[in-house]
């Protein structure tokens, strides 16, 4: 029987099983040493391969003999994902010009240090420590020069 939108589906709980068949219309699971019960498969959850006979499956027992069951997915054991590694990686531009353009803010962030440009024309670089070197002259002009 293949269960329609029509037919009452009720589940008395939840099984650990074993596919121990594969059918055109159905996925034959044996459950706690039972006779084998035809199952549909819940469809969607993007499983990375189709079940196969030996696949340890969760399964929605049917509630009346005349019901299907339904796998509800593959049982695998956990294992966390290792943390992924830490790669250090230089890109590196090489141009004659190199041209950035943003709207209306471009940002450059390391750890506590910034650099800052904005479409008025504002240059803010912040950090712990800031160090200017020239080998000539190191001029610093302004309509107004604050230090300290």
């Amino acid at each position: 029987m293949r269960l329609t939108s029509e037919m009452p589906v009720t589940v008395r709980g939840l099984g650990r099983g074993r596919v121990v068949r594969l059918g055109p219309d159905a996925a034959w699971v044996s459950v706690e040493e039972e006779e084998p019960l035809a199952c549909d498969v819940l469809g969607g959850g993007g499983e990375s391969e189709p079940l196969r006979v030996g696949d340890e499956v969760m399964v929605a027992l049917p509630g009346a003999p005349a019901e299907r069951g339904c796998v509800l997915g593959r049982v695998e054991s956990w294992t966390p994902s290792p943390a992924p590694a830490k790669t250090e990686s230089i890109r590196r531009i090489a141009a004659d010009r190199l041209l950035i353009e943003a709207g209306t803010s471009l940002e450059i962030r390391v750890g506590e240090s910034r650099i800052m440009i904005t479409e008025k024309g504002d240059i803010v670089l912040t950090g712990n420590n800031l160090l200017s070197r020239a080998r000539r002259v190191n001029k610093i002009r302004g309509a107004a020069v604050n230090i300290n």
